[in-house]
């Protein structure tokens, strides 16, 4: 399997929305950026509601994602890209959304079912249980939809990940999150951004 190239948008735009996955998807074609293999974009964390639905599913948020997600993995499929979508392995997201667990085969058939192409699942919330027991089911979840879902844990690298995450997800991240900060800008290069 090809290692996944694309965009994720969090931390450059601190919350996803339905517009916003549009406009990169536009923009990965429009650059040429897909051509050269850049062909996921990917929703991060606050996508769904506070709350799952009285069926116990997930749901997008209408403020944010008003089309839903079925109708965004279309668009972003008919412009050759796939599309990513985030959860967690712990009862909340990092933004206290609902998480997966002991729902994980719902939530994999419900991303299957929009078209999903890759899940990012967090390590938020854990409930200080060991990820060897948290991530395996979302893996046996996903691989029972058969539609092939790329898995990447996000487990933080906490519980050295490259010694058993190969056997359960596609990749693993194997640090805590990175992102820009004026002050370790500053820091490493010893210039201050001028607004």
């Amino acid at each position: 399997m090809r290692a996944p190239i694309g965009f994720f948008f969090f931390f450059f735009f601190h919350f996803p929305y339905e517009w916003v996955t549009i406009l990169v998807s536009d923009a990965l074609v429009s650059t040429g950026l897909v051509d050269l293999g850049y062909v996921y974009v990917n929703i991060d964390d606050c996508w769904s509601s506070i709350k799952r639905d009285t069926k116990g599913q997930l749901v997008p948020d209408p403020n944010t994602f008003p089309s839903g997600i079925k109708a965004l993995a279309d668009y972003v499929h008919a412009k050759g890209l796939k599309l990513g979508i985030y959860s967690d392995a712990g009862i909340f997201t990092c933004q206290l959304r609902p998480g997966s667990p002991y729902h994980e085969n719902d939530d994999a058939e419900l991303f299957a079912s929009w078209g999903v192409d890759y899940l990012k699942y967090d390590n938020c919330y854990n409930l200080d249980i060991s990820p060897k027991k948290r991530y395996p089911p979302m893996c046996d979840a996903l691989n029972a939809t058969g539609r092939t879902i790329f898995y990447s844990l996000c487990e933080w690298g906490v519980d050295d990940p490259a010694l058993w995450a190969g056997k359960v997800g596609n990749s693993w991240r194997t640090t805590v999150a990175l992102c820009y900060s004026e002050e370790r800008d500053e820091a490493i290069s010893g210039f201050t951004l001028q607004h």
